[in-house]
């Protein structure tokens, strides 16, 4: 008999393994696939306010076990142990927030037209593939889950094969919740299976979130299914800081988005695209901010940045900072790989050219670039001359002049004088190679549902 492929979860701060578990066999992927197909014709019969109880129970839950939940986190992924604590509250206060609006967010919309009148309603797909990441485990599944699940879907999840016990203690607590029984499902699959499970008729709609290349064979597959995609892909997002910006601002907020998650963050600050008159300045101020992370164990409450999930990770990062030195960049904070896990200190890259990978590639990991800009045309243009369009940050003492730069920016989400984070509230997503479609807000909450236009005398 054939051994199971094995999902195996490592811990990057020791490259201890932590647990392996089979992947699922076909007969169990139908099975649940089946069943959340069955569930999503009861799922939907129920009112808001029943599908909210169970919702806000999920958000009890998240808070009473987010302890256990954050720990598993500094073990699978090297998350520190505030941001992992941060990530469960975050997950909470979202599951209330939908649990609280959808029902109006869903309301049917009434059109008056000269003679008759019509009326916008909007309806549940049925199941959904929810394909997700390994760097915010929790919460990039509770955002595409519970918008979609209170709009009236069922959820099929598909967690990264390193969360796996992370996404485990999840289901239960969906299943605790009320939410189990092939409402929310988790599955344990391989890429193969995912595949296929993109173009079972079962599927209705897929949402991801990952890397572009990834995302480009998502969107192949369920293009040729005719079935609708939501994608969060890469970043290489920017901070434009402009010659009248509160220079320790811009530092600090530099510093604190390029440090999230060790640097693992699709938003984070991955440029600094500076006026060449604040440049000398600005580096000097980034550098003191990005020297005073704290790295180490990711469980102890002082650390700051942990290891990086992986060590092909890591390598790979080390790769991309080492041909941009030799192509030219200058390093301001020296860092780099650093004892023998997936740990990488913080790094500063200056007189970055467009030559460099560290210019316009998504750079995964601890490590900035800082670029210089005469112009303000010349600053926009470079912090659109990347293949990405995630997010981007801009900061200038001229709000007016913040808000001018934040409309030439190609970004599906500008923060100023901030940086950039998701909100439930907020609808959020990218163009470009950065995906399409919104999570989160009420644009959020109607991907996944048929708007249906109903016309009466």
């Amino acid at each position: 008999m054939e051994s199971p492929i094995m999902l195996r979860s490592i811990n990057p701060s020791n490259d201890v393994l932590i647990a392996a578990t089979p992947v699922m066999s076909a007969d169990e992927l139908d099975h649940h696939l089946g069943r959340a197909k069955r569930t999503s014709v009861e799922w939907i019969l129920l009112p808001f306010h029943e599908r909210a109880l169970r919702v806000r129970e999920l958000a009890r839950l998240l808070r009473i076990h987010a302890e256990e939940a954050a720990l598993l986190l500094c073990a699978e992924m090297g998350k520190p142990l505030t941001q992992a604590r941060a990530e469960l509250g975050k997950c909470a206060a979202t599951c209330e927030y939908y649990a609280a609006e959808a029902a109006s967010m869903l309301a049917p919309t009434p059109l008056h037209l000269e003679f008759r009148s019509a009326r916008i309603v909007y309806e549940p797909l049925g199941v959904l593939l929810a394909i997700m990441p390994w760097n915010f485990p929790y919460w990039q599944t509770i955002r595409a889950v519970i918008p979609a699940i209170m709009a009236g879907n069922t959820v099929v999840v598909k967690p990264a094969p390193e969360i796996t016990l992370s996404a485990a203690l999840l289901q239960g607590l969906f299943d605790s919740a009320g939410l189990g029984d092939g409402i929310v499902t988790t599955l344990r699959a391989t890429v193969e299976q995912t595949h296929r499970c993109i173009a079972d008729k079962r599927i209705a709609c897929v949402t991801f979130t990952g890397s572009t290349r990834a995302g480009r064979e998502v969107a192949a597959l369920a293009g040729r299914a005719l079935k609708k995609t939501v994608l969060e892909l890469g970043g290489s997002d920017a901070v434009c800081v402009c010659e009248d910006a509160d220079i320790a601002l811009a530092a600090r907020i530099a510093a604190q988005s390029r440090l999230v998650n060790n640097g693992q963050s699709c938003i984070a600050a991955k440029r600094c695209v500076v006026m060449r008159s604040a440049l000398p300045e600005f580096e000097h101020a980034l550098k003191l901010e990005m020297m005073q992370a704290v790295m180490g164990d990711p469980r102890e409450e002082t650390t700051t940045v942990g290891p990086l999930a992986r060590r092909d990770l890591r390598d790979a990062l080390d790769a991309q900072v080492r041909e941009s030195v030799r192509l030219g960049a200058r390093v301001v904070l020296d860092g780099g790989p650093t004892g023998d896990a997936c740990f990488f200190a913080p790094m500063i890259l200056g007189d970055v050219t467009s030559s460099m990978p560290v210019y316009g590639e998504e750079v995964f990991g601890p490590v900035m670039a800082v670029i210089a800009a005469d112009t303000e045309a010349e600053m926009i243009r470079i912090a659109n001359d990347t293949r990405y369009g995630l997010g981007a940050t801009v900061i200038s003492a001229d709000v007016q002049r913040a808000h001018r730069i934040a409309e030439r920016l190609d970004a599906g989400v500008v923060f100023i004088n901030d940086m950039v984070r998701s909100d439930a509230r907020l609808p959020f997503g990218g163009c470009k190679d950065s995906g399409w479609g919104r999570e989160l807000g009420a644009l959020g909450i109607r991907e996944f549902v048929n708007i249906k236009t109903v016309v009466e005398p």
